[in-house]
Formats: structure tokens, sequence, C-alpha cells
């Protein structure tokens, strides 16, 4: 009965603001109950970071009501991130991202996450950061309580080094959105490739509190704290829990023998079951000669990861950040040192980077 009496209230309330304030009334994302509950679903199983099962559901609710924007930007953003995570060919994916991003923006031109999606489609390829950067500060501006939007650009900042920004950029999702696992996976992230192990263990502790459950980033963690047996228990897991990071598991197995004590024995067949070419298939082959101790070998793997030049790629090379820290003659060693200079990360071109202030 109380539930009720709000809800009328509620709905008085609302007509009154646009009355007297001249609001416009909030247009309902679409009349269809089973496309809302699909799309909700879909929400749900993205911000714990279940990406196929999001998809599903994002589908379905398209599939439902073919005029549904906001699924159609879920999808072009879901799509967008699957590039980021360097686990599949790019091209298909492009496509698919292309897809949804028209479809969403046709429907609704400021559809948030699809504008997301087509700034990270054109931006991150494009070798030009000081436009990446000036796109998503714009992006913010116009959503600066999107909590997409605003995790997004943190990447941006994690991926050029500039960690002060990142932290305030994921800080604020966190104030934004504090029940969300996704919030406090993207801070644990920065916190991550800082450095700064036990904030980034204390974010991924509080993301698997509210739901969040996927063993690669523990896996990550494990490994930059040298923790073997908790490494090996993520390893133990399914492969479905893995879901889109299952490629990196050969890795993983790898760094559990190198952790254990057993350097020299780190097995020479993690190459047979990573297989294939590509950027992914090269960066992990990189990760597993530095393993075994063989640096020239590991620079030249990361060499071809990096002149594929496949979508993204220049701004994954910041993701040996974690071996960098475990084994410093990687950073310093020239070759890698030209890579930087060559893709324009290196410190010095960074600095030249205009970076506008943050809106809060």
């Amino acid at each position: 009965m109380f539930e009720i009496s709000d809800e009328i209230s509620d709905a008085i309330l609302g007509e009154l603001r646009i009355r007297l304030l001249g609001e416009e009334k909030p247009k309902a994302p679409t009349e269809n109950m089973e496309a809302y509950d699909a799309y909700l679903l879909g929400r749900y199983h993205w911000n714990i970071r279940e990406i196929s099962a999001a998809e599903g559901h994002f589908c379905n609710a398209v599939e439902l009501d073919q005029t549904y924007a906001a699924a159609y930007g879920m999808l072009a953003y879901l799509y967008a991130t699957r590039l980021l995570y360097g686990t599949e060919p790019p091209q298909d994916l492009i496509a698919e991202t292309s897809r949804y991003i028209d479809r969403a923006l046709h429907l609704d031109d400021s559809q948030p996450e699809a504008l997301l999606a087509n700034a990270m489609l054109w931006s991150y390829p494009s070798f030009d950061y000081q436009a990446t950067v000036n796109e998503f500060s714009e992006l913010v501006s116009m959503y600066p309580n999107h909590p997409g939007i605003l995790n997004a650009y943190g990447f941006v900042m994690d991926s050029l080094g500039c960690f002060d920004i990142a932290y305030r950029l994921n800080d604020r999702v966190v104030e934004l959105d504090p029940l969300s696992p996704d919030a406090y996976l993207d801070q644990g992230l920065a916190l991550f490739f800082s450095g700064r192990l036990k904030e980034a263990r204390r974010s991924f502790e509080r993301a698997e509190s509210l739901g969040w459950n996927q063993p690669f980033m523990l896996a990550a963690l494990f490994f930059r704290e040298g923790r073997p047996m908790e490494l090996k228990e993520q390893l133990s897991r399914q492969l479905s829990e893995w879901d889109l990071f299952t490629r990196y598991c050969p890795l993983f197995e790898a760094a559990y023998i190198y952790l254990s004590g057993n350097r020299e024995t780190v097995r020479s067949d993690a190459f047979a079951e990573i297989g294939g070419d590509g950027y992914t298939s090269y960066l992990m082959r990189s990760y597993i000669e530095i393993l075994k101790g063989n640096l020239d070998a590991s620079l030249t793997y990361f060499s071809r990861a990096l002149s594929d030049r496949e979508p993204f790629a220049a701004f994954q090379i910041q993701a040996p950040l974690f071996m960098v820290r475990i084994f410093p003659d990687y950073r310093s060693h020239p070759k890698y040192q030209k890579m930087l200079r060559d893709f324009g990360l290196d410190e010095e071109s960074i600095a030249k980077l205009k970076i506008p202030p943050l809106p809060f």
C-alpha cells in the first residue's frame, strides 16, 4: 500500500516539475518491457565483466525492440571494449562496432555509449594522442557523470602513464556509482598499472564483494605480487570463467612455474598452446621469453606485436608495465626505448601533450 502511495507521489511531483519548471518529460527508453528487462540483465553482466553473457542480453533486447537506441549503444561499446582486450582478430569486431554505432546514432544522435564507442574506434588506432585526449576530454565535458566515459578516459590516461588524472577519473566513478563492481575494477586497474598493488588489491576485493568474478586480473595481480599458490588457484578455475581471456592461460601457467622457482623449466610448449600470429600471440610470447630469461627474444616478439599495427595496438604498448616492474632491464633496454619513441609514447613526447582540466 505504501509502495503504491510513494509511486503516486513521485508521479505527481514529476508532473509538477514539468509544468512549473518547464522541464521536458523524460522519454522512456523502450515501451517493450521484455526488451527493457533484457537490457537491464545485460547491464548487470556488463558491470561484473561477464562480457559474453552481457552481449547475449543486449542482442535479445534489440531483437525484441529494433528501435532501442540504448541497447544498440551498449553493443557498440561492448564490441569496442573487446577490441581493447586484443584477444580476437580485429576486423570483424570493427565492422560490428561500426554497425551498432550507426544504428544507435540513427535512433538517437546523442546516445552516449555510441558516441563513446565511436571515439574509441577512430581515436585509439590513429596514433594521434593529442586528438585522442581532445576527443575524450570533450566527451567528459558533455557527460561528466557518465561512468563509462570517465572510465574510458581513465584508460587513455593509464596508457599514457598519466596516472594522477586516471585516479581522479576512476575515483569520480566510484563516487557516482559506489555499488558498481565495474567502478572498483577500473579503479584497481589504474592502481595496478601504476604499481600501487596493495591499493589495487583492495579495489579488486571490493569489486569481488559486489559480484565481479574474473580470474584474469586476479591472476595478473598475484603474479605481480609473487604469489604462486594464489595464481595457481585462479588457473584451476573453469575456462568459462575466464570468458574472453582464455588465451592468456598459457602465459599465467608459465608465470606460475617461474614463481615456483623452476625458471629453467618454463614450458617451451606454451608457444604451441598460444598458437596463431597477430598482436596478442606475439605479446604473450614476449612475456614467456622474458620469463625464460631471453630479453632480446622477448623484445623481438614485442616488436612484432607492435609492427602489426592492429587497431589499438599502440595504446597496448603500456601493457607490459607489470613485467617492466619485475624486470627493470626491459624498460631501460635501448630497443624498448626506441619503440616508445617511434610510437610517441616516450616521456618527452607525453610531456608535450596538452591535457585539458577535468570538469570536476
